[in-house]
């Protein structure tokens, strides 16, 4: 009987095969979902107007899930790019997270932090490299191999994960239910708290998770990183509340900040700044501006090299010796403006004499000046000389 077994195993069709591969539980109730949002929503929208307070309330549940996500699941838990001092706001961002019907923390971090550690190979749960839709959310249909308790071993010693963990599913039914229906108590309109609070906010919150590793994947900048597919792509940032910022993020998976400019929008960031400022979380991680501008000077060199490889000697000789002089110059410069800003912090925790602290101070800020003057002249330089290959 068993060699029967076996053989069968051997010689089954290759598709017949798959479908022991696949994740039923996964794939029917993703299914489900997304076809009732798809079918539902039109309908109610047909037979009825939602009132302004409903939209306020399934807008306002979109926002507080995505933070969960973003927030909780992925910068907190997955990174640990901050602490929470306050247990009851980190348990009402584990309660946002929950309701996204996205896994327990246990298994999101598990997945995520293997595709950090294995990204764009065969190890990579959710490899752009296997296809957009495959990353896109094919992956959650196949069965997942059992969890490596490495990955996760300090997320275990949180009460709190462990419980979600252990009754995750009566917790994101009860909490799915219990929004949906106080939103549809208050709106009186439980048809309409059903297609938008429920099941259009499932279906918008888990598109927009899953572009992040499909789309931030597959179109944008990297200003910081071209060794890996993550991209900077600002559309999945509105999308996800800041997540689209990803080859910075693959860059500095540490950092608390996706977009790491002013005007990049990333209103995660601003959640955890504000939290640490009235003192709700700690140990806000962030990697200095000065290391940030380097390694993107660095890429820029490395694109320069690249492409100046291609040109025909003497333009190349000549090319190449002038990219290693501005390179040298401009190195230079930072590397005694970032002795310099050590020196003067090291100063003020002292708490010297004000005065030396003002002379230092204007040196710092001369030399800022001239660093950031030799990086504006190195960006021209890099424009002219890539202009000048296309050209050749």
């Amino acid at each position: 009987m068993r060699a029967a077994l076996r053989y069968a195993q051997v010689t089954m069709p290759q598709e017949i095969r798959k479908l022991s591969e696949i994740n039923w539980s996964t794939t029917l109730a993703l299914c489900v979902l997304h076809v009732a949002a798809l079918v539902v929503l039109p309908i109610y929208l047909y037979v009825a107007t939602p009132s302004m307070g409903l939209v306020a309330m399934a807008l306002g549940m979109v926002v507080a899930c995505t933070l969960g996500v973003t927030a909780g699941y992925h910068r907190l838990y997955s990174h640990r790019s901050y602490e929470m001092r306050s247990r009851l706001v980190e348990a009402l961002i584990l309660c946002s997270g929950t309701l996204t019907l996205q896994e327990s923390v246990f298994t999101w971090a598990h997945h995520h932090r293997r595709h950090h550690a294995f990204v764009d190979t065969d190890d990579d749960p959710y490899s752009i490299n296997k296809g957009f839709w495959y990353a896109h959310f094919l992956w959650l249909t196949e069965k997942p191999p059992p969890i490596d308790g490495r990955y996760i071993r300090d997320l275990k010693r949180n009460p709190l994960l462990r419980f979600q963990d252990k009754y995750y599913l009566p917790l994101a039914i009860g909490l799915n239910a219990l929004v949906t229906g106080f939103a549809g108590l208050v709106s009186h309109d439980m048809f309409g708290a059903v297609a938008l609070v429920l099941l259009a906010r499932i279906f918008v919150t888990h598109q927009s998770t899953w572009f992040v590793n499909s789309l931030a994947h597959f179109w944008g900048s990297k200003p910081y990183s071209r060794e890996h597919t993550a991209v900077n792509n600002w559309i999945v940032s509105v999308l996800t509340g800041g997540e689209g910022y990803h080859n910075f993020h693959h860059t500095y998976p540490s950092d608390y900040r996706n977009g790491v400019r002013w005007y990049q929008w990333d209103p995660t960031k601003a959640l955890i700044w504000a939290m640490g400022k009235l003192r709700l979380a700690t140990n806000l991680r962030k990697v200095d501006w000065i290391s940030i501008r380097t390694r993107m000077l660095q890429e820029d060199k490395r694109a320069l090299v690249q492409a100046v490889s291609q040109l025909r000697a003497p333009d190349r000789e000549h090319l190449e010796a002038l990219l290693h002089d501005r390179w040298d110059r401009m190195s230079l410069q930072f590397t005694e403006f970032k002795t310099l800003l050590a020196e003067y912090r090291g100063l003020k925790r002292a708490n010297p004499d004000k005065s030396v602290l003002a002379s230092m101070r204007v040196r710092v800020r001369s030399l800022q000046y001239s660093s950031k003057a030799a990086a504006a002249d190195w960006h021209r330089f890099y424009r002219l000389v890539i202009e000048h290959v296309k050209l050749a």
